[in-house]
């Protein structure tokens, strides 16, 4: 009753007790109303706790800066003019009487920014800004870190070492891609400082030393980097985690091992470094916030997981103004001035009509009746064996202990043998082959395992299995044939030859970084190549890039040198294909395009001429959903392209068909291995 009075006088409370926060005289039946108008309607359930009803609202008080921009939000709202007084009113409140007001009150700065005349370098008005920005904000929300999220070659790593300067760090805990380890991180630390400071490297296999401040390790020497963690005590530990999307998956086994690196430390700054933080979904930001927000744990993960999750829509605009609390950025405009010089080649071939999009359904009518056929022949087959795997599990020691689990599985399976539908089911699938993958294969012996995981996807869904193997086989090894065509007949040789400073080609498909090079080689050149096999030589070869004048061009993969290495040597940049996600043609321009760059920076796409003729060979992204429409058409379904399951039932990644890796920006249903089509 004490609340419905506080509502009908416009009497609103707020008050924080330890974790949780109230606010009384607020109905909780209107504000869910308000609430949908701007987002899912069931988002706020998951937010609120059990104890919000009637005119009482709980939450946790993690969520509060959420909650803040959700009431002034829905108070701009055109339907609620006379509820937005209120609204704004709760916002005030919920600032000044729980832990935020410590973000509209001034906090005392944590940088001294006297100690940068320890380095030797002017920061730039950018990188000023962050070091600002920091000495505000993390006092401001109580943070241990921050995301820097500034476009690749705007001088992040400087920023990161100017920022632990000023933070009077005792110790410098640097987590790097193999490939910068020395040409980026340890050169610029022993030249950045007055006094040119020891620096431990992980790949050089050495005992740690007392007197040195400077650790950089492998992504894959986590274990390493716990030992010194667990040896020594620090009062004031700087951790930077470069390239920090690659740690974005919290099942990955070296994400946690940093999280539980950096939980070690009680007292630490960490820095997110990344000029593509977050790709695709709110799950990617759990491991940044366990390792920054020292409220982001217990039941807080769970309702984040539920609120968020592995949706890319689902609240999109809330966790969007909470991480930009949480980060800096700036816009590469601001910072390297000239912008690169973008031209088209376009090339015939002799076989140019085979990648034409045509002709290439034409491949995949054909394809998809021969499957569709095989498949109609050997349903009953494929049924048996799912079952006898099933079978087998239910009898194995695997099966103790999964019993709910298993039930649940069978529930699901039943759901979408029924009827795939990927709006609703995609949980259901990732559930699904997971526990598929990780507990009823591994109680299988051979060949009854393979036989198992080669079937669960044709009982599950067969159109989509088609599909799948569609998109692989045909659409996938088209690619990389017109690209290997399009070698002999571009004008490389030329190109190279005409650049004012070096040249860098990139690829996603090793098959054409080989073509290129033995062509070139033919043509007299001295071309380095850089991808999967030579990767653990990066830095020697980069380092010959730069200073033997007769090695050029470097051909690369996407994947193994789109990131972290500066190749200012190089004004020219050739891409025999273009990648799938722009970030990642950003990242593979940026090796040149960068601070530093005295030149201006060409960038040339090779494209197969077929005239008007639409071809294989433009934007990945459009040949995809291209693809995925005229297989649906084929196999006369009406599902909305789904090509992550499609990939996932024949075994197949984005990777494999595409070139680059999509897992992420697509929310791929289970990681499977590629056909060693690329890298």
């Amino acid at each position: 009753m004490f609340g419905v009075l506080k509502n009908v006088f416009s009497m609103v409370d707020v008050k924080q007790e330890r974790d949780l926060v109230t606010i009384e005289g607020i109905s909780v039946y209107d504000f869910k109303k308000d609430f949908g108008r701007e987002w899912p309607a069931g988002l706020v359930d998951n937010i609120l706790t059990k104890n919000s009803s009637g005119y009482r609202i709980s939450f946790y008080a993690f969520f509060v800066p959420d909650m803040i921009f959700v009431f002034r939000k829905i108070a701009g709202n055109r339907y609620n003019r006379i509820q937005a007084p209120k609204y704004r009113y709760v916002a005030d409140l919920i600032e000044r009487n729980t832990w935020a007001i410590t973000t509209i009150t001034e906090q005392p700065g944590i940088l001294d920014f006297s100690l940068l005349t320890k380095m030797n370098v002017s920061l730039m008005d950018h990188q000023m800004d962050f070091l600002n920005t920091y000495n505000l904000r993390v006092p401001q929300y109580r943070l241990n870190g921050y995301m820097l999220s500034l476009p690749a070659g705007t001088g992040k790593t400087i920023a990161a070492l100017a920022l632990g300067t000023c933070l009077s760090s005792d110790v410098f805990i640097i987590v790097a891609p193999n490939n910068s380890l020395y040409t980026v991180w340890e050169a610029t630390i022993k030249s950045r400082f007055n006094e040119v400071p020891e620096v431990w490297v992980s790949q050089d296999k050495k005992p740690f030393t007392d007197s040195c401040r400077f650790f950089v390790f492998h992504f894959e020497a986590l274990e390493k980097a716990k030992q010194l963690v667990q040896s020594r005590h620090f009062k004031k530990p700087f951790i930077v985690l470069d390239e920090s999307h690659n740690f974005n998956e919290i099942t990955a086994q070296r994400t946690n091992t940093f999280i539980e690196i950096c939980q070690m430390l009680p007292t630490r700054n960490v820095i997110w470094s990344s000029g593509t933080p977050i790709k695709a979904l709110g799950a990617e930001v759990i491991p940044f916030l366990s390792t920054v927000d020292p409220m982001f744990k217990g039941r807080t993960i769970d309702i984040f997981k539920s609120v968020y999750g592995m949706s890319r829509t689902r609240g999109i605009e809330i966790l969007s103004n909470r991480i930009g609390l949480m980060s800096f950025k700036t816009d590469k405009a601001l910072v390297v001035t000239t912008e690169p010089i973008v031209e088209d080649i376009l090339v015939k071939t002799d076989d140019s009509s085979d990648y034409t999009l045509d002709n290439i359904r034409l491949d995949m009518k054909a394809f998809i009746e021969e499957r569709t056929k095989f498949y109609k022949a050997n349903f009953k087959s494929f049924v048996e064996t799912y079952e006898e795997a099933l079978a087998v599990f239910e009898k194995s020691p695997y099966f103790k202990g999964e019993e709910k689990k298993y039930s649940q599985y069978k529930t699901f399976i039943s759901s979408i043998r029924k009827g795939y539908d990927p709006a609703t089911m995609k949980d259901m699938v990732m559930f699904c082959n997971k526990f598929e993958k990780g507990v009823v294969a591994p109680a299988l012996q051979q060949p009854l395992k393979n036989a198992f995981l080669d079937a669960r996807s044709v009982v599950k869904y067969l159109e989509l299995k088609i599909q799948g193997e569609c998109l692989g086989r045909i659409l996938g090894r088209k690619r990389i044939d017109c690209y290997r065509s399009l070698v002999s007949s571009a004008p490389l040789t030329r190109l190279i030859k005409d650049a004012a400073k070096k040249t860098v080609v990139f690829t996603s498909y090793v098959d054409v970084v080989d073509d290129v090079s033995d062509r070139l080689i033919k043509d007299k050149l001295n071309p380095l190549v850089v991808y999967g096999d030579t990767n653990s030589m990066v830095t020697s070869i980069v380092k010959r890039f730069e200073t033997d004048p007769n090695a050029n061009p470097m051909i690369a993969t996407f994947k193994s040198l789109s990131t972290a290495v500066p190749l200012i040597v190089a004004n020219s940049i050739i891409m025999m294909n273009t990648p799938f996600r722009d970030y990642e043609y950003q990242q593979a321009v940026s090796r040149c395009h960068r601070l530093g760059q005295d030149t201006q920076v060409y960038v040339y796409r090779v494209l197969l001429d077929t005239g008007e003729e639409p071809n294989i060979s433009t934007r990945s992204k459009d040949i995809m959903e291209w693809s995925m429409q005229q297989v649906n058409q084929l196999l006369g379904i009406s599902i909305a392209a789904d090509s992550t399951v499609a990939l996932e039932s024949a075994d197949l990644t984005l990777d494999a068909v595409f070139g680059s890796s999509m897992e992420q920006e697509i929310g791929l249903m289970a990681t499977t291995e590629s056909r060693s089509l690329n890298w």
